[in-house]
């Protein structure tokens, strides 16, 4: 069966304190057609605020604008666990509209190793 693994274990995977490796995270392509549209995507995980405990979310993207240009773009979520392990609850103010968005982490190798 499947297992969530630990909130604390899926924020360290998030911001990439899972050890050696390039990438914090995969994503998964097919799941959301709003993030699978971008062309090219940078996704940034990373604590802040007093003691580090806020998380962030600052994705930067490649937009194809209606003209046929290409511009980059940037948004600034803040990120809160969910109640279940390994869910989260992003949020962003983007063009002035409040966005909420509900992240799950899929799986996880037991080593962490992906």
């Amino acid at each position: 069966g499947w297992l969530a693994p630990a909130n604390h274990t899926t924020q360290t995977l998030l911001d990439g304190g899972a050890g050696d490796l390039e990438m914090s995270w995969k994503v998964v392509c097919g799941q959301n057609p709003a993030y699978d549209y971008f062309p090219c995507q940078n996704q940034i995980f990373y604590r802040g605020g007093k003691a580090g405990k806020s998380f962030w979310y600052d994705p930067v993207f490649k937009v194809t604008t209606l003209d046929g240009n290409s511009v980059w773009r940037r948004r600034h979520y803040r990120v809160k666990r969910g109640t279940e392990p390994g869910t989260f609850f992003f949020t962003v103010l983007d063009n002035g509209v409040t966005s909420n968005e509900f992240w799950r982490i899929a799986d996880v190798a037991e080593d962490l190793s992906w």
